[in-house]
């Protein structure tokens, strides 16, 4: 029999506005996105959140919204998944998505203007899956793990390393020089380069859900301390 699929993703909170549940979900591209469920018809409506504007930005036909008072959802939902962790979790399933949960049908659109925005959703809401089963994740414990689990020796042991190799790095270099690039993605590109060179064969979006993988395991930020000293380095370039 074949395992359920597994998406990373948030418990379902109950809202108080109107019969909703809403989750959050993680996004194989980075970010994450909002789902808010009507607990009565199993109706979902999909949301990321436009990061110049702050607003909400749909995802479906815009005809499917347009009865919806969203912003109190929204709003609500937004407020009481700020604290959720985030965990390896089944599909919430509905009649107008596919196998992984994604919205296939209707454009993007903007509720705080109406406006259409072209858009590839399946691309775009492409949920993370679980990556502790894959090879990749089990290559990575065995480098890095204790008793085949993430610990506190050997994260210590790969933030020392990752640290290590900034100066020798002129590609990091450059990005920690780059003004818009956060320090949080310049940490994933020293894991994904190092990784790299013990898993040649693994992707970007690979490295992305192994890492999210492993903060699950591990309980918190896994790259902290190298995030940290990345920060130190910009200050120090300004």
């Amino acid at each position: 029999m074949k395992a359920p699929m597994k998406i990373v993703r948030t418990k379902m909170v109950e809202l108080n506005c109107g019969n909703f549940g809403a989750y959050k979900y993680k996004l194989a591209k980075g970010g994450s996105a909002i789902r808010l469920v009507d607990l009565e018809t199993q109706e979902v409506y999909s949301f990321t959140k436009d990061k110049r504007s702050g607003r909400p930005v749909a995802y479906g036909p815009s005809a499917k919204f347009k009865n919806l008072d969203y912003m109190p959802l929204y709003e609500e939902a937004v407020l009481k998944l700020k604290s959720v962790k985030f965990g390896s979790r089944g599909i919430v399933k509905n009649d107008t998505t596919d196998s992984c949960g994604n919205i296939t049908v209707g454009n993007a659109v903007d509720l705080g203007t109406g406006e259409q925005i072209t858009t590839d959703i399946e691309s775009d809401l492409e949920v993370m899956g679980d990556a502790h089963d894959t090879p990749d994740y089990d290559f990575i414990i065995s480098e890095y793990g204790i008793g085949g689990k993430i610990q506190r020796a050997s994260v210590n042991r790969l933030n020392r390393e990752l640290i290590q190799s900034i100066p020798k790095n002129r590609a990091i270099l450059d990005l920690v020089n780059q003004k818009g690039v956060t320090s949080s993605e310049v940490a994933f590109n020293l894991f994904f380069k190092h990784i790299g060179r013990l898993e040649r064969n693994i992707q970007e979006q690979d490295a992305r859900a192994i890492l999210e993988a492993l903060n699950i395991d591990y309980g918190r930020n896994i790259l902290k301390e190298l995030i940290v000293q990345i920060r130190k380095f910009k200050a120090r370039r300004k």
